[in-house]
């Protein structure tokens, strides 16, 4: 899971009410507090929509006025306006030759994120004691390397990748600071430090950890855009901005895709030996439809219950076909 919380909130909601629990998630972003929620044993319909009204104070027909407040006040419990910090930047550059007018006028560090201390150590405390294996990420932009970090439910799941894996991704414990650098924007600026190192949230650089998961016989994904853009090419831009942003997101995806078909290639031909010597099922829950740039911050309501329902579908017809195949085993046997 990463990014669209609605929509990865209802696939979560729909495993739960079919009766399906995974054995592992891996989650980027903003997913990663709604699946310490879900650990925890919370309502996520609820909490879901309860936050979706919080935010879309006025109807979708002023959505504007919804974007407008956003931008003023910020995301209750998350970040805020760093009009303070911009003011006093500005106050403090005059008479300075050395000052560009573009750091003034279009800082990196528009915003500022107002989550205490105790929320990342209760996260922290949560994913390291649950049962259930975790995998999120970040991203050090200055040498380019990407931390997965996981619980001691999920080391099975990364020992082959440090034994076996790509330099550029390191495999590191989930700690609460590890968890801030996680869901560090870069709207927040690159100026922070997280244990000595520059960090940003994963999502950036691999929306979606897939290939870790390689150890699991079926894996069901909860893709957070559409499979295809729409209607029409993008005419504005905020459409625009949506674009770039499904540009971005898709191409860490598609790699991880091609990476697990080929695996299965390989497999199927009697290529592979070891503890991956198996075919990965993928299971795709894409959302319905391409949700706005804005959307990844002011959710819909409407994106929940339509992911809801296709998600429940899907899951209870893997598990339909997947009654079948056991029951033709038998017959054969």
């Amino acid at each position: 899971m990463g990014g669209a919380n609605a929509h990865g909130v209802a696939f979560l909601k729909a495993s739960q009410h079919v009766g399906v629990k995974p054995r592992i998630i891996s989650c980027t972003s903003g997913m990663i507090h709604w699946v310490a929620e879900y650990l925890r044993g919370k309502s996520l319909g609820d909490e879901m929509k309860a936050y979706i009204a919080a935010l879309r104070v006025y109807p979708s027909q002023f959505n504007h006025l919804n974007l407008l407040r956003l931008m003023t006040r910020g995301l209750p419990t998350v970040f805020e306006p760093n009009h303070m910090k911009l003011a006093a930047r500005l106050l403090e550059s005059i008479g300075k030759p050395d000052t560009r007018l573009e750091d003034i006028l279009f800082p990196a560090d528009t915003l500022r994120p107002i989550k205490p201390a105790s929320y990342f150590e209760d996260m922290a405390k949560v994913f390291n004691e649950s049962e259930t294996g975790i995998l999120l990420n970040t991203f050090n932009p200055i040498f380019g390397i990407e931390y997965v970090h996981y619980n001691e439910a999920a080391r099975d799941s990364v020992g082959y990748w440090e034994r076996n894996g790509a330099p550029f991704t390191q495999y590191r414990p989930i700690t609460p600071e590890m968890l801030r650098a996680a869901l560090w924007l870069l709207n927040y600026g690159l100026e922070e430090t997280f244990d000595g190192e520059t960090l940003i949230d994963g999502v950036y650089h691999r929306q979606i950890i897939l290939r870790e998961l390689m150890g699991c016989d079926t894996v069901f994904i909860g893709r957070p855009l559409s499979v295809d853009w729409g209607d029409h090419i993008p005419r504005n831009a905020v459409e625009m901005e949506t674009f770039k942003t499904k540009m971005l997101f898709s191409s860490s995806y598609y790699g991880e895709l091609n990476f697990i078909f080929s695996h299965n290639q390989n497999v199927a031909a009697g290529r592979v030996t070891g503890e991956l010597a198996h075919e990965v099922e993928l299971q795709e829950v894409a959302i319905e439809k391409n949700i706005d740039f804005l959307g990844f911050f002011l959710e819909n309501e409407d994106v929940y219950d339509t992911s809801f329902f296709k998600s429940k579908a899907i899951i209870r017809n893997w598990l339909a076909e997947r009654a079948a195949a056991q029951a033709a085993e038998k017959v054969t046997a």
